[in-house]
């Protein structure tokens, strides 16, 4: 078994640690209530210790190999999710996730979601022209979508399969249909051309803290990007921009709310 075998197994070890955990917990928590150890009000009368969690890591590198074969074998994959590198974009540009429109297509009209397209059927109508028909998924999820001749001549030559993409699409409810109307590679997108800023909200208490403020500025800084965006701290109603960009993607932000901060995104007008 090579390193980076072993490397998995510790990981996914790690997560059902944290769900034994979990469940340890649960089920301690309602032997006690069972037993009238808690108020009438759900408030603790008895302390339970939280539980203390594991926190997995594994090197990207070692995510990335692991999903190709994954998604190769089963399709998708349990360990990684490349969608996470186009947060900030999808929460500012994107109003559906695939899943979303896979069952609820009667109350949609139109959207723009992130996607791969991984299947693409060249088709001819009875009068000559050309249309496709095209397969995105996401996460297992499959939705069938169609390309019509009025823009399949621009779209088709920029679409390779397995990589992300950037859907604006209709819903035809005559026909049960939808149609693609512009696709855009999501890692060739500018941000900037689309969000004039990302704002990061903090507790003004929080604020007041130095070590705390000391360490959130710290780990910032590593998200430093040239090709980065704007970014400002928002304390109450005072706002304090901040001199170099940040390019933040999902394991960023994750790391951000755990320091009990929350994120908008500003797009431009």
């Amino acid at each position: 078994m090579d390193s980076r075998t072993e490397e998995v197994i510790e990981y996914r070890e790690r997560i059902v640690q944290n769900v034994e955990t979990l469940m340890k917990y649960a089920k301690q928590f309602q032997k006690d209530k069972e037993q009238g150890q808690m108020s009438l009000f759900s408030t603790e009368t008895v302390e339970i210790d939280k539980p203390k969690l594991i926190k997995p890591q594994i090197d990207p590198l070692v995510q990335k190999n692991v999903l190709l074969q994954e998604v190769d074998k089963i399709g998708l994959s349990l360990l990684y999710d490349e969608f996470n590198k186009f947060t900030i974009i999808e929460s500012a540009l994107c109003t559906y996730k695939l899943h979303e429109i896979e069952n609820h297509s009667e109350d949609i009209t139109n959207g723009i979601m992130l996607v791969h397209i991984n299947g693409i059927e060249p088709r001819f109508t009875k009068y000559g022209k050309k249309y496709a028909k095209l397969f995105v998924d996401r996460n297992g999820v499959r939705v069938k979508m169609y390309l019509f001749s009025d823009n399949y001549d621009e779209v088709i030559r920029d679409i390779y399969k397995g990589r992300i993409y950037l859907v604006k699409f209709n819903y035809e409810s005559d026909n049960g249909t939808f149609v693609i109307k512009k696709i855009s590679e999501a890692s060739r997108i500018h941000y900037d051309k689309y969000i004039k800023k990302i704002i990061i909200n903090m507790d003004k208490e929080k604020y007041q803290n130095m070590e705390y403020l000391k360490r959130i500025r710290n780990y910032l800084f590593t998200c430093k990007d040239n090709d980065g965006l704007d970014f400002s701290f928002r304390i109450k109603d005072d706002e304090y921009p901040m001199p170099y960009k940040i390019f933040l993607d999902y394991n960023d932000v994750e790391k951000i709310y755990e320091y009990e901060c929350t994120i908008n995104v500003e797009r431009k007008v």
